[in-house]
């Protein structure tokens, strides 16, 4: 069973501009807004002028952070990492002041299709999962019982600062979705948790790309020294066109 509203929650920076520009006007496009109660973007480094243009389009709230950041270290820098554990602290703000399933995308994501009816009432809480040794990601995590989601978040978050790591260069080592795997390992005993296939909210390829697919993700499998060395690896070897 499908639920009346959801919210949908992303977060977006500077240099995520281009990023968040295909992520809002996707969503507007191909969501059935009527079933939207409100759209979260978290600001971590937006201008006042992208700020005011977001506003622009319904139902959306920016939530400050007091995070600036820009990304010049290139992806998966320590500012990279600052970001994404920012993102489930928000979401856990959210998810107090909210009844409706709040669901947490990436801002590197353009959607296809709605996704409104993939939201299932018969789930605590579901989450895209892949074929790989790290399952389950964190580009799609469904909330839809606030309440006792909190604790869900909690777990994760214990996880994701439990597991500091650096590589060679001497930076953060990726946990984000590690964490959230091992949180479904520790908790899938309280939690109902449902999956949904990768190809349907996280295409990140032509090849995974079909009928069924709402959410195609612009997934980066390799650092970038700079966003624009980002968005060219993403945007330009995605073989999607837009």
């Amino acid at each position: 069973m499908t639920y009346a509203k959801i919210n949908i929650y992303t977060v977006i920076n500077d240099a995520y501009w281009k990023f968040g520009q295909i992520f809002i006007k996707s969503l507007h496009d191909k969501v059935n807004l009527d079933k939207i109660n409100k759209i979260f973007i978290s600001d971590t480094g937006l201008t006042q002028q992208q700020i005011e243009y977001l506003k622009t389009y319904p139902k959306i709230e920016i939530v400050n952070t007091d995070i600036v950041t820009n990304f010049k270290g290139g992806s998966w820098s320590d500012e990279w990492h600052e970001v994404v554990s920012s993102k489930t602290l928000i979401l856990k703000t959210l998810l107090e002041n909210n009844d409706e399933p709040i669901v947490m995308i990436d801002a590197d994501c353009l959607f296809y299709k709605d996704i409104t009816n993939l939201i299932n009432s018969n789930y605590d809480i579901q989450i895209c999962k892949r074929n790989n040794h790290i399952p389950w990601l964190g580009s799609f995590v469904s909330i839809n019982n606030p309440k006792k989601g909190l604790e869900f978040i909690n777990t994760w978050r214990e996880n994701i600062y439990n597991d500091i790591r650096h590589d060679e260069d001497g930076h953060l080592v990726a946990r984000e979705s590690p964490a959230l795997c091992k949180t479904v390992d520790q908790l899938n005993d309280i939690f109902s948790i449902g999956s949904i296939p990768e190809h349907v909210v996280s295409s990140t390829h032509e090849g995974a790309f079909n009928e069924e697919t709402c959410i195609v993700h612009f997934k980066g499998s390799s650092k970038s020294k700079n966003i624009e060395e980002l968005y060219n690896k993403r945007l330009g070897t995605s073989g999607f066109r837009f």
